[in-house]
């Protein structure tokens, strides 16, 4: 499977991006990115130190190696998994920045769950409700797995989760992916569903689909990152493979403050408009924002890996 390489935008393209460029350094070796410490200041691995036995695959991105740690339940150790979803999670780092949109700090988020077996304990209801194996994977500069989280939505970041998709799945011997993402994590599920042909079902809550556009409506220069340059999945709808029988949902809420709701709308009618079976569901985000609903995409994913119908998997969206 091919990977999308690194692209290069010229550095003349805005002062924000030469301002994020210049503030730029390598993470420091070793950092544990299950802490928030580790997080802010993002990780270098080696292959040695990546060697986590069933949790972390490494993979080369550009002649640059990464350890991607992942956590899993109901896996078939000693053979074929016929059906296995995969989750991504949402952000775990909000940029704070000022008039200018220069950054001020960041600030670590949403990270009580911040341990293998705090991880652990949130999967095990996702997945015996799903009753196929569930494995969520760390993005990276996140819960173990080396990276620059302040580097969200780039290309690296989306070939790294390609490359630990492939790794993941011919470790496993999985057939058919599930594919599930909330926010920032259905950023990285659109771009596995843009690039595989083994996806069944991909269900995106809150997801940061069409990013440009999202900034637009947010009146902002760049992506919340401070970058202006990113992979935007709305602008590779086009490599979507052709399938008869994967269904795709884009789940979300109107009044969502993160991740608009016409933003997430745009990437749904292009993929539709493409030819493929996609489905744009309204639900109930919690918190302040209406952006959380993370418990809407994992019900949904295990009632389409159960093979429901359609109406039943999107009736999940209720709950």
């Amino acid at each position: 499977m091919s990977l999308h390489s690194l692209k290069l935008w010229p550095l003349l393209v805005s002062g924000f991006l030469l301002q994020a460029c210049a503030s730029y350094s390598p993470p420091p070796l070793d950092a544990d990115t299950f802490t928030p410490e580790g997080v802010l200041t993002g990780s270098q691995m080696t292959e040695e130190s990546c060697a986590f036995e069933d949790t972390s695959v490494w993979v080369d991105v550009g002649g640059r190696g990464e350890c991607v740690r992942y956590f899993q339940i109901g896996l078939n150790m000693e053979g074929a998994n016929p059906k296995t979803i995969i989750y991504f999670h949402g952000d775990r780092m909000k940029r704070v920045w000022d008039a200018n949109f220069r950054t001020i700090t960041h600030n670590v988020i949403a990270y009580a769950d911040n341990s293998p077996e705090g991880i652990i304990d949130r999967m095990t209801f996702w997945q015996r409700l799903a009753g196929v194996p569930f494995i969520q994977i760390s993005r990276p500069g996140t819960y173990g797995s080396s990276g620059d989280h302040k580097a969200r939505r780039q290309q690296r970041e989306v070939d790294i989760i390609l490359a630990a998709v492939e790794a993941i799945k011919e470790k496993y011997e999985i057939d058919k992916l599930y594919i599930a993402g909330q926010s920032g994590g259905a950023h990285s599920a659109a771009a596995v569903i843009t690039n595989r042909t083994d996806v069944e079902c991909g269900v995106m809550s809150a997801g940061i689909l069409a990013v440009k556009r999202r900034s637009r409506i947010r009146g902002w220069p760049g992506d919340d990152t401070g970058y202006n340059y990113y992979y935007d999945p709305v602008e590779h709808v086009s490599e979507i493979p052709e399938s008869a029988t994967r269904r795709l949902f884009v789940v979300g809420d109107p009044r969502d403050t993160v991740a608009p709701f016409t933003a997430q709308k745009a990437y749904f009618e292009a993929v539709k408009a493409a030819g493929h079976d996609i489905w744009l569901v309204e639900a109930i985000g919690r918190g302040n924002s209406h952006n959380i609903m993370s418990h809407v995409s994992r019900r949904m994913i295990a009632a389409c890996a159960q093979d429901e119908s359609t109406e039943q998997v999107i009736a999940e969206a209720s709950h």
